[in-house]
């Protein structure tokens, strides 16, 4: 497949059926969109409202981050590190957010549901985030009565998602530091990081099932700073998946480079 931007060609390589992004360079405001309100699977993205509501309701004072939580042999589920610690191990929902994020851990993102609610976090998507597209159906890894059944999200909310991060408006501005520090320490770089100078910040989180592979990122750069959200599906080959992601990261990188 080669989608054309700015009349240049950009290979996916590997059959893709869906793809869509959605870019904003938050120095000049500028945006690119393709099918970015088509909806897709989220995989892990969906973890991203879900650490921006643990960040609410502990701003809120409802709940406190240092909250202790031992973990049990019914909450391990394959996906990340906890699999690996003793039943009894001790963490506090701050350290909970930080494993859900930098090692994309399902365990400690199914904690976290358990411990707000599919209702506050679903409130949450919708009332305070404004995610229209975005849904929490089921906790992850966790067969489904229908493989139809599942999270979902688009590449435009995701972009929204880190637009208020970026500007400090996800919950409060130390909220909002803390959550992007948080994304900085991502464990996963081989998509929107992997074709960047070693110079650029990013914080992202990627997202897989099978035949998919998402990514979305806040860039910054020496001159200009951007948001990215890539979303793929129903690809024959998730690596060249994983290189279309990297190539159109480093695509709009150079664009708006040259634009300085």
């Amino acid at each position: 497949m080669i989608i054309k931007i700015n009349d240049k060609n950009i290979n996916l390589l590997g059959k893709a059926n869906k793809f869509a992004f959605a870019v904003k360079n938050f120095t000049t405001g500028e945006t690119f969109f393709a099918n970015e309100d088509k909806k897709f699977h989220s995989a892990s993205m969906i973890k991203l409202p879900i650490l921006s509501c643990l960040y609410y309701e502990a701003e809120d004072g409802n709940i406190n981050l240092d909250t202790k939580y031992e973990l049990k042999k019914e909450d391990v589920v394959d996906g990340g590190i906890l699999p690996e610690f003793h039943y009894g191990s001790v963490f506090t929902l701050r350290d909970l957010a930080n494993i859900m994020i930098v090692v994309s851990d399902n365990t400690a993102t199914n904690i976290l549901i358990d411990f707000l609610g599919f209702e506050k976090i679903n409130k949450h998507i919708k009332k305070y985030l404004c995610m229209e597209k975005t849904e929490l159906v089921k906790k992850l890894m966790i067969p489904a009565k229908s493989p139809d059944i599942f999270n979902y999200t688009c590449a435009k909310d995701i972009l929204h998602f880190f637009d208020l991060l970026y500007f400090e408006k996800l919950v409060s501005n130390r909220a909002s530091v803390e959550m992007l520090e948080t994304l900085s320490r991502q464990m996963f770089i081989e998509k929107i990081p992997r074709f960047l100078p070693d110079s650029v910040f990013t914080a992202n989180k990627t997202g897989e099932v099978s035949g998919t592979r998402h990514d979305g990122a806040i860039v910054k750069a020496n001159d200009f700073d951007f948001g990215i959200c890539v979303l793929t599906s129903e690809s024959e080959d998730v690596n060249k998946s994983d290189d279309f992601i990297s190539s159109l990261s480093r695509y709009f990188f150079d664009l708006f480079s040259q634009k300085e």
